[in-house]
């Protein structure tokens, strides 16, 4: 991960496991049997070239035989280029009520997610996060001109069978 707070999160939480402050385009480890990419991280690389960049350090990481686990948010190939501003949730936060609304436009290849948070009315947070849209041909791709071969796809984290509707696609890919 590339932020230091988020590292040290881990570091706590996981006690004993390697941690490294790095970016996903510049890496360099050996030896790993798996590689994990969670959360959409893969997406926050917007450009094929930096995507291949990335997957080649992965690749360099694993032993032979070794896999990748790619988390990504579904490819809505039907979604329309702007959504609407709507509630996603509401929850109580120290003693508030918040509200959080999202909407989304979507551009060629790019999809920009906003996150807007009230409490009790007034305006306490603006979240605007910049990923990739990457579908299923666009990751197969990827992953083999960079020396993987996919072996799964799922939909979602109870290993259902991965269809053209959300909510992830969750790609399983060995080092060829």
């Amino acid at each position: 991960d590339a932020s230091r707070r988020m590292l040290e999160k881990a570091r706590r939480n996981a006690p004993g496991v390697p941690i490294l402050q790095a970016d996903l385009r510049w890496f360099s480890l050996r030896g790993f049997g798996s590689a994990f990419a969670a959360w959409s991280s893969f997406q926050f690389l917007l450009t094929r070239e930096d995507r291949a960049r990335c997957l080649a350090c992965v690749r360099d990481a694993l032993v032979p035989d070794g896999y990748l686990t790619i988390d990504l948010f579904a490819p809505m190939p039907k979604a329309p280029a702007i959504s609407a501003r709507k509630v996603a949730a509401q929850f109580a936060w120290e003693g508030k009520r918040v509200t959080k609304f999202e909407s989304a436009r979507r551009a060629t290849g790019i999809l920009d997610l906003r996150w807007e948070y009230f409490a009790e009315g007034a305006p306490v947070a603006d979240v605007t996060q910049r990923v990739a849209i990457i579908d299923r041909p666009m990751i197969e791709a990827e992953l083999e001109a960079a020396g993987f071969a996919v072996f799964a796809l799922f939909r979602d984290w109870r290993e259902n069978r991965f269809e053209e509707r959300g909510p992830r696609l969750i790609v399983e890919a060995a080092r060829v």
